[in-house]
């Protein structure tokens, strides 16, 4: 009886090392796979909804603006920086984009903005409407693993008459999944 009961923790213990080792490899191989794909998730699961992509914002935006000439918004403006980072494997398409609420009384079309050393009027954007606001779409691009940083000015342009100086602007930066869009 003891020769048997010592044969039959002999085949347990063997067995337990086997599916050990049996699983070792299979983590292992899984971990190397996510290593060489690393849309391994996003293979596997097309239609999620996942978002890994995350934003910062530094030196947010003066809201006391007066009309400027676009040389003097960028060399006087302090520029709001904006950090949009992904951490993660799984690389994500997203728009940058300027939110403006249909409660400004800033007429949107006096706006000029800089991205970089490159600057634009709101006007020449491309735009979005929703009901109760408007998104103008600053880039479009797509992130993996990393940060991407902007440097924003935002002013009225010097056609701007004295009377757009007291008027609001309730404005907001935003991230937006570009797989699912507005």
């Amino acid at each position: 009886m003891k020769v048997i009961r010592d044969i039959d923790r002999l085949i347990v213990k063997k067995g337990m090392e086997i599916v050990f080792v049996i699983g070792f490899v299979f983590y292992s191989t899984t971990l190397w796979n996510l290593k060489e794909k690393p849309d391994i998730f996003a293979s596997a699961f097309p239609y999620s909804t996942f978002n890994y992509t995350k934003m910062e914002i530094e030196n947010p935006i003066d809201y006391s603006m007066y009309p400027m000439a676009d040389s003097i918004a960028l060399r006087n403006l302090k520029p709001c920086s904006i950090k949009i980072t992904n951490e993660t494997f799984h690389s994500e398409v997203y728009l940058l984009a300027l939110k403006i609420s249909k409660n400004s009384t800033l007429d949107y079309h006096y706006l000029h903005i800089s991205l970089g050393s490159e600057v634009y009027s709101l006007v020449d954007l491309e735009m979005k409407e929703e009901p109760d606001c408007y998104y103008f779409i600053l880039d479009e691009d797509s992130i993996m693993s990393m940060t991407k940083n902007y440097e924003i000015r935002l002013w009225m342009n010097q056609d701007a008459g004295n009377d757009q100086q007291a008027k609001q602007l309730i404005m907001s930066f935003e991230i937006i999944n570009g797989v699912t869009q507005l």
